[in-house]
């Protein structure tokens, strides 16, 4: 409204005059906005050795490094963001939380954290970064939640500023057995060693590697049980008889491998049983002999008649005269 109040010495009316309405509308309140949020690959493979035999390139790009799982991301008004918050989960449970502070600068763009200024860029109002590390390099299933904290809150009722990754899987290497040898020979399945009888138990060296992963276990059965993935040892062997030796490789997957090898030891000059028998009893024969010699004495029984007690032949009972009935 305006007023307009003439001058002059004769009286006049004030002119008034008024608008329109005028009316003013607030700003809407810009808030960040996560537009894409994904890992760099769903799916990897533990650090570990190569598959016996080698590996395709797929396979070695496949295998996690020590920055673990990366993730990529994209946000829109990032002048708007105070910071950035990247939970990570397995089972359901939290691993814990990185915090990511955007400070503005007096330029008016802003500054990112030391974590994000290598896999970050800033370029026409969009925050895009690519290859985020994680540490996150251990076997199993996780998934990762990213919430942008915008500079001025918005209404409490308003939903958070959030989005959420696929389930992202690090699988376990699939052992397998590079080497397995006996006395310093590729292991065959069937081995026949002569054993002289009464000759001391007869003893082979083993050495084993196997490819695997940190998750990876290794056995050797029967003895002496869990070993590591690579080494030696000395087994001792039954004298007469089987032994069947196992080395085995598990994963937590259930992935197994195994190789065996039977050795059979056996008596290279066997006695006929028949002549083994009557041997034996010859030799006892001799030794009871021998132990009669050395003692003088008579077997059980001798002596019991000497020559100086002979006998009556004329004598036909114990009494002159059979007995007489009256």
């Amino acid at each position: 409204e305006l007023t307009v109040v003439p001058q002059g010495r004769r009286p006049r009316q004030p002119i008034t005059a008024r608008s329109s309405t005028v009316v003013i509308e607030a700003q809407p309140l810009i808030l960040p906005e996560i537009t894409d949020f994904a890992p760099s690959r769903l799916v990897y493979q533990e650090a570990g050795a190569s598959p016996a035999g080698g590996s395709s390139r797929a396979d070695a790009d496949l295998q996690i490094d020590a920055a673990g799982i990366r993730l990529n991301w994209i946000v829109t008004n990032p002048n708007e963001l105070a910071a950035l918050k990247l939970v990570a989960r397995a089972d359901g449970k939290s691993l814990g939380e990185l915090w990511f502070e955007i400070e503005p600068l007096p330029s008016g763009d802003i500054g990112l954290p030391e974590a994000l200024a290598d896999v970050c860029q800033l370029a026409s109002q969009v925050l895009v970064c690519e290859d985020v590390p994680t540490e996150i390099d251990q076997v199993g299933s996780y998934q990762f939640e990213l919430t942008a904290v915008a500079r001025t809150p918005p209404e409490s009722e308003a939903e958070p500023i959030l989005a959420e990754t696929e389930v992202v899987t690090i699988q376990p290497i699939a052992p397998a057995i590079a080497q397995f040898q006996i006395d310093g020979e590729n292991a065959r399945p069937k081995y026949l060693i002569p054993v002289t009888r009464g000759a001391a138990p007869p003893t082979i060296t083993l050495t084993w590697a196997i490819n695997g992963g940190a998750t990876t276990t290794a056995e050797l059965l029967p003895v002496p049980g869990p070993v590591g993935l690579a080494g030696n040892a000395v087994l001792p062997l039954n004298p007469m008889g089987s032994t069947l030796i196992t080395l085995q490789a598990t994963n937590p997957a259930g992935d197994t491998v195994a190789r065996s090898v039977q050795i059979e030891t056996f008596d290279p000059n066997p006695q006929d049983p028949a002549a083994a028998a009557a041997a034996a009893a010859a030799a006892a024969v001799t030794a009871a002999e021998e132990n009669g010699d050395e003692t003088g004495s008579a077997p059980e029984g001798a002596g019991a008649l000497d020559e100086g007690d002979a006998v009556d032949q004329e004598r036909i009972a114990p009494l002159d005269e059979p007995p007489r009935f009256d």
